[in-house]
């Protein structure tokens, strides 16, 4: 009867929990219904989805790829193979990456609770932990940004190799050292940072009240601190970040700087943004101010120790969690142009949340009277967090939002600029691109992207000149890189000068074999110069590469007809207008074909789709009205070519003399 009763206390206990659990998850929903609708940014986004067709399929070269190379600097198979399912399912869609980011989030807020019960077996610790982690507003970038999947995904097994791991320490059985050895592995796997858990599991055992000192409890981390080391050191030797300008002991002050606002801005999560600046950009000053910081991180790490020396377990796990996971990614070893960025807290924050629960449950062992006014507090709190979230989640739902955002509240950013700048050349707004790109170089006059992209739109402008002068400042400060190259040699067939551009594209291949840009510009040259057969090889290689490039199809499908071959032709603008029903080339292509064939009709229809989508398209028009008169429809055709000529296409002047008087 004992036990049956025991049975009966238990049961409202969990539906208790589970209710909690419940409510912090809708809660948490609600805080992030503005990503849901979000789109993809230009920041990462297209590299890592868009455009990266390493995850556009599941084939054993990519897998491979996954697992052997590093992608941006990283080491993150996991994470590539996590979107590439997400490519599988909803193509360039941003709808559902934004579903799958929200959905891990929401697992790691309930594994945080289920952590938090496990370690602490109190209700009132374990709800305003997970809570803060669901609802927090400094969590809106590592959720709302699409890039930051490692973030998310790693955290997720972070947790569920802590949760195992305690469960061995209290119930003594192997399983779970093993399971949570598979997912500590399985973070790894997805982002470095979850290296720290190694030294994390200590101020778990602590919290557990066992002495960490212990042979035994040493012995239990060395597989741990395997895995660290060597993901470390892969994460080490492949790392590609802009190093600063600062030396190493002036970046302990932005260290302090970072580790101290985080903390801040878990408190008051205000005037967050994308990018945070290193003070007084190109200067290589360290404000004195940065260098006060240096006295709350003493005074921190004076409160762990005497947490330590008193036994206060709580207080101790919680700033320790907090140190360990935080120090990877503060600023001593710099590799970012930003001081700080909100996504790193992801994991540290859940320290600062425990010393929150840890200190509501203290108080209230003081003096339960202060319960209804507590909660109270931690309530407003809680829904002032949820609709910080929601808005900050706005920010997120497109690139010129996001950079304007950043922009409004550090102008000197000069990274911001840049992104921005690559937004309206987009959207084809290239004067106002390069005054963006402008400011960037201003700011920052060794940003070596500003200087490609200055470049791009300089030549988009008609500035071919200027375009090589910023294309060759790039390449001088970055031999390596690739787009540089090819643009350059874009560029420079602008003005005639084609071998120059062909040095340059086969330079821009010699770096990177699968640069399909450099391909398709080199054979649209050889077309030029009457090289048919070279440029059907580089089209093959840009196919070979991207088997959906409309454009290569259709260039191939011209050099296929200038060596007679008809049918070839035509079975590339075919398959180019199924690719991109709305690219109007291959349509004026496949007209001239037809039009050759004695099928006026079947040009003709091909014209009117190429003018539907564009009806600026002076060839079309021009290729129309000698169609028409070739059918006897004088009028129409005399119309098309005069259109034509208006839009200034000025050799059809003697088309018009010859059949229009």
């Amino acid at each position: 009867m004992k036990k049956q009763k025991k049975r009966h206390q238990e049961k409202p206990e969990k539906d208790r929990s589970l209710l909690w659990l419940g409510g912090i998850i809708l809660a948490t929903i609600i805080a992030y219904i503005p990503a849901f609708s979000a789109d993809f940014t230009n920041w990462d986004d297209p590299a890592y989805v868009i455009n990266n067709t390493l995850i556009h399929s599941f084939s054993i070269e990519n897998i491979k790829l996954w697992f052997t190379a590093c992608f941006k600097g990283m080491y993150i198979p996991l994470t590539l193979f996590s979107l590439a399912i997400d490519y599988s399912i909803s193509g360039t869609d941003p709808w559902f990456y934004h579903f799958m980011n929200i959905l891990l989030h929401v697992v790691n807020t309930s594994l945080l609770f289920v952590l938090a019960r496990q370690m602490t077996n109190n209700i009132g610790i374990t709800v305003i932990t997970a809570a803060l982690f669901g609802v927090h507003t400094l969590h809106v970038e590592s959720v709302a940004w699409i890039t930051e999947r490692k973030d998310v995904l790693f955290s997720l097994f972070f947790l569920a190799s802590l949760i195992n791991y305690i469960k061995y320490i209290k119930i003594s059985k192997s399983r779970y050292y093993v399971w949570s050895l598979i997912f500590f592995l399985l973070s790894l796997f997805t982002k470095v940072q979850a290296v720290p858990l190694a030294v994390t599991l200590f101020a778990a055992d602590y919290l557990l009240g066992k002495d960490i000192m212990k042979k035994n409890m040493i012995l239990n981390k060395i597989p741990y601190f395997i895995l660290a080391i060597i993901f470390g050191i892969i994460a080490i030797i492949n790392s590609e970040g802009q190093q600063t300008e600062f030396a190493f002991h002036e970046r302990i002050a932005f260290a302090a700087y970072g580790f101290t606002h985080y903390i801040l801005k878990l408190i008051f999560p205000v005037h967050l943004s994308a990018i945070y600046p290193y003070p007084q950009a190109g200067t290589g000053a360290v404000p004195a101010l940065y260098w006060l910081y240096l006295i709350p991180v003493c005074i921190i790490l004076y409160i762990l120790y005497l947490s330590i020396k008193k036994s206060y377990r709580n207080i101790a796990f919680a700033i320790a969690f907090y140190i360990i996971n935080i120090i990877i990614v503060l600023q001593l070893f710099s590799n970012t142009y930003s001081v700080m960025a909100d996504r790193y807290s992801y994991i540290p924050s859940a320290g600062i949340f425990f010393l929150a629960g840890f200190a509501y449950s203290r108080i209230l062992e003081k003096n339960y009277k202060l319960k209804n006014t507590l909660n109270i507090i931690i309530g407003a709190w809680l829904i002032i967090l949820t609709f910080g979230t929601y808005s900050r989640a706005k920010i997120w739902q497109d690139s010129l939002t996001l950079w304007n955002d950043v922009l409004s509240k550090y102008p000197a950013a000069s990274e911001a600029w840049n992104n921005r700048g690559n937004i309206y050349f987009e959207r084809a707004e290239y004067q106002k691109a390069l005054d963006d790109y402008n400011k960037a170089i201003n700011l920052k006059p060794d940003l070596v992207n500003a200087y490609s992209n200055r470049g791009s739109a300089r030549d988009k402008l008609g500035d071919n000149e200027g375009a090589i002068k910023d294309f060759t400042k790039a390449i001088d400060m970055r031999p390596d890189f690739v787009s540089a190259w090819s643009n350059r040699g874009t560029s420079k067939s602008k003005i005639g000068d084609l071998e120059g551009a062909l040095k340059d594209l086969g330079k821009a291949i010699e770096l990177n074999p699968l640069y399909p840009d450099a391909y398709l510009s080199r054979g649209a040259i050889r077309s030029f110069k009457g090289d048919h057969a070279g440029a059907i090889r580089d089209y093959n290689a840009v196919i070979s590469i991207d088997p959906s490039d409309a454009v290569a199809y259709s260039n191939r499908g011209i050099s296929k007809s200038k060596i007679n071959d008809i049918t070839g032709a035509l079975a590339d603008f075919d398959k180019a207008i199924e690719l991109d029903p709305d690219f109007p080339d291959p349509y004026t292509n496949r007209g001239f074909l037809k039009s050759r064939s004695g099928d006026l009709q079947g040009a003709i229809r091909d014209y009117n789709s190429a003018i539907k989508i564009n009806p600026e398209f002076a060839q079309a028009y021009r290729n129309r009205g000698i169609a028409y008169i070739m059918t006897g429809n004088k009028n129409q055709g005399c119309a098309d070519l005069h259109t034509a000529y208006k839009l200034g296409m000025k050799a059809v002047a003697g088309e018009i003399n010859k059949y229009c008087k």
